[in-house]
């Protein structure tokens, strides 16, 4: 039974990251509001997104999870056409299922077994208008306090520090899916005004192209030796006084 349940999480994992391309973005005047909009508009790529949880930052085996591979949204498909690979890493080990999807079936590939997924499981990759199929990860909220530089060929790079909550909250939802812990919902405001204060540092870094997507997005949040246990009820199993979360999203090119 363990064995099934980290292969649903997994995939659960991935059916909520996968909305930072399909949601409808966050109505943000901030300097990545262009980034959600054109994560939301984006319909074929590839994308590399990460979790580590370390003790500190001379740790080198991570939890959490990492997600790579292609994916393109077709009008005329039922699901979201994927060939996923997705990682969770568990600090001396790794363990690897691949979620693959044609569109109108969708398939968890681990240890060269193949099983479909029923359609109730798959109904968090259903396409459609209105049907509630999937969550807004709503990058333009993870940085406060930025500093943007404009470069002549049109990129954009982005830093400032992390506003906490709005990082987290994010990070709640996508953990209790993939680890089947966690609450799996928003920080309320109190614990995330607590969370905040109790940062001893943070970072948030982007490299966005013309479009805005982004190349390479690093948010990274310390808390030093201890662990809030907002944190821990938040993240559950991924909980850990140093956090990075790493995006990278790439348009197909024609």
């Amino acid at each position: 039974m363990a064995r099934r349940h980290l292969r649903l999480g997994a995939f659960v994992g991935l059916l909520v990251v996968t909305a930072t391309l399909t949601g409808c973005g966050r109505a943000d005047a901030g300097p990545l509001s262009k980034t959600d909009a054109a994560m939301a508009a984006l319909d074929e790529g590839n994308i590399e997104f990460a979790l580590a949880a370390t003790a500190d930052s001379a740790a080198k085996q991570p939890v959490g999870f990492r997600m790579q591979g292609p994916f393109a949204i077709e009008e005329d498909r039922q699901y979201p056409i994927l060939d996923m690979r997705y990682t969770t890493l568990l600090g001396d080990s790794e363990q690897d299922v691949r979620i693959v999807s044609d569109g109108n079936a969708i398939h968890l590939v681990q240890d060269g077994a193949k099983t479909e997924v029923s359609a109730e499981q798959a109904r968090f990759l259903r396409l459609g208008k209105g049907n509630g199929g999937f969550t807004d990860l709503g990058v333009s909220g993870w940085v406060q306090d930025a500093v943007v530089v404009d470069r002549p060929d049109g990129s954009r790079l982005v830093t400032g520090a992390i506003d906490v909550g709005d990082l987290l909250s994010d990070l709640a939802r996508i953990s209790g899916q993939a680890a089947g812990a966690g609450t799996g919902e928003e920080l309320d405001d109190e614990s995330a005004g607590r969370l905040q204060r109790l940062v001893r540092s943070s970072e948030f870094t982007a490299e966005l192209d013309r479009a805005g997507l982004p190349r390479n997005l690093r948010a990274l949040v310390d808390f030093g030796r201890d662990l809030p246990p907002e944190l821990r009820a938040a993240l559950g199993p991924y909980a850990s006084p140093r956090l990075e979360v790493t995006l990278a999203v790439e348009p197909t090119a024609h």
